[in-house]
């Protein structure tokens, strides 16, 4: 029990002393990409021939809610144009869902630009629950959506 309080404080404190910024679930241009270039570090990356995603530990990013400490954040998310519409993004979540299952996860959380309808789409068919809304950097509206595992 000690060791959990332990590991929660020293959480906390890296948290605090992290500068997260804004994070998007798909790639939409260079700038995004480069914006998550300084988070790869605390981030792996689930790689197909298809497509690929990063996850990152969920407590690292401050622009969204914590459903709890113990979850991904779901980012870059993106499929190769010759394979869109066919399934795989479905296949590519799917196999993150039960990769964070088996780690014990509790939640994945994904943020996913409104008008970007196929990503909407997807987060809908799988069963992710829109957490909440808002504005990101560029002001398009954006939905925080949660997974519970």
């Amino acid at each position: 029990m000690i060791i959990l309080i332990i590991v929660f404080l020293l959480l906390i404190l890296f948290n605090y002393y992290l500068h997260i910024e804004h994070l998007t679930s798909t790639i939409t241009s260079k700038e995004d990409n480069d914006n998550f270039e300084k988070y790869k570090k605390y981030s792996n990356k689930l790689e197909t021939y298809y497509g690929s995603c990063n996850y990152t530990p969920s407590f690292l990013v401050e622009e969204v809610p914590q459903v709890s400490w113990n979850g991904y954040f779901i980012n870059n998310l993106e499929i190769k144009e010759k394979y869109r519409k066919q399934g795989y993004g479905t296949k590519l979540m799917n196999k993150l869902i039960n990769l964070s299952k088996n780690e014990g996860k509790l939640h994945l959380v994904s943020q996913v630009i409104a008008k970007n309808e196929p990503a909407v789409k997807l987060h809908d068919k799988l069963g992710f629950l829109v957490h909440g809304k808002g504005l990101n950097k560029n002001n398009d509206v954006v939905l925080i959506y949660v997974f519970y595992l």
